[in-house]
């Protein structure tokens, strides 16, 4: 019993389920799990790294909220260090900081508490969250003037108290020289700008649906060989590989699908030979929106055997079926 991602033999009980895609992206009919495969040390790894990074700090993050996968009353669980929210538009409040929240008709924007500085032009502002003021190893950003030109975001004496004691901390005097009307009122729609973060994190996660769903498709004896020790090591161990195994773009996977227009929300995942007939490719895209071709083998040496699978995630079904054709390009 060898672990496909740490090769440790191991005793039959140290073993745990495995699911291609990680269960917080939906639980379906017919799901596509690893049994034996991976160790419980590894699943434990990566339910506290990767995968928590791709679930809670991601743009597939922020889909699962979208698409009801988790409820919206959960919607504070996302990393406001990997997702960001910003009020976009005209005037003093563009780029003031904004957080998801939820009430009665589902999901809402909010300001969350923060202080304004003037830029050093003189040219608008630049918003600073109470978390980044907290973090005292994390520098200011240069185009602020600290001296004057301030105001706070907040909407008790309470926490106006604790930004300014915050940024006493900082080596700044708090002067009160602005009072700016919020940028909307309750129910108003407003422009949000929305930035995520794609890192090694979100990538390892992602190679690992591919590197899940080979498993599941092949045997263990087969994803244990050497070829897939660098896809297999930048998965476990986040080692820099000599190549990029995950790429990302917004290519869609199904033929009849067009960048705007797509066919299914749910999660597709396919791998098959690269056209070098050497290589081994995947492609996983989850609520069918960003896609990710990962590079799981190059220049294979085995026995060539047939590879050539895809399945589709329904999340309005939840249910798993087999695609009739894939086709990949090498990244």
């Amino acid at each position: 019993m060898i672990c496909i991602y740490c090769s440790r033999d191991l005793d039959i009980e140290d073993f745990t389920t495995e699911h291609v895609v990680p269960e917080a992206f939906g639980t379906f009919e017919q799901n596509l799990t690893l049994n034996g495969l991976v160790c419980g040390s590894c699943n434990q790894c990566f339910g506290d790294t990767i995968d928590f990074a791709l679930a809670r700090g991601s743009i597939e993050a922020l889909q699962r909220l979208g698409y009801g996968i988790k409820p919206t009353e959960r919607a504070h669980e996302l990393r406001s260090n990997r997702v960001r929210f910003v009020w976009k538009g005209t005037g003093p409040w563009d780029g003031a900081i904004l957080r998801l929240s939820a009430d009665a008709d589902g999901l809402t924007a909010e300001l969350v508490p923060q202080v304004g500085f003037e830029r050093a032009s003189g040219e608008g502002f630049v918003y600073v969250s109470e978390e980044t003021l907290r973090d005292v190893d994390q520098d200011l950003p240069n185009e602020i003037n600290s001296k004057k030109g301030l105001f706070l975001v907040a909407n008790s004496r309470e926490i106006e108290h604790r930004l300014v004691q915050l940024l006493e901390t900082r080596g700044i005097q708090f002067r009160e020289s602005h009072r700016i009307s919020p940028p909307m009122e309750p129910g108003e729609q407003v422009p949000v700008e929305i930035t995520t973060t794609v890192d090694a994190l979100v990538l390892r996660c992602v190679a690992k649906i591919a590197f899940n769903y080979l498993a599941s498709t092949q045997s263990r004896e087969f994803v244990l060989q050497d070829d897939f020790d660098i896809a297999r090591r930048f998965i476990r161990y986040a080692e820099r590989p000599p190549y990029p195994i995950a790429i990302i773009d917004f290519e869609p996977i199904l033929r009849d699908d067009a960048m705007r227009r797509r066919q299914t929300n749910g999660h597709l995942v396919t791998v098959s030979w690269a056209d070098d007939r050497v290589s081994i490719l995947a492609q996983v895209s989850l609520f069918n929106h960003a896609r990710y071709r990962v590079s799981l083998a190059r220049h294979f040496r085995g026995i060539w055997r047939q590879i050539r699978s895809g399945h589709h995630f329904d999340i309005e079904r939840r249910k798993v079926g087999p695609l009739l054709g894939t086709s990949l390009v090498v990244p």
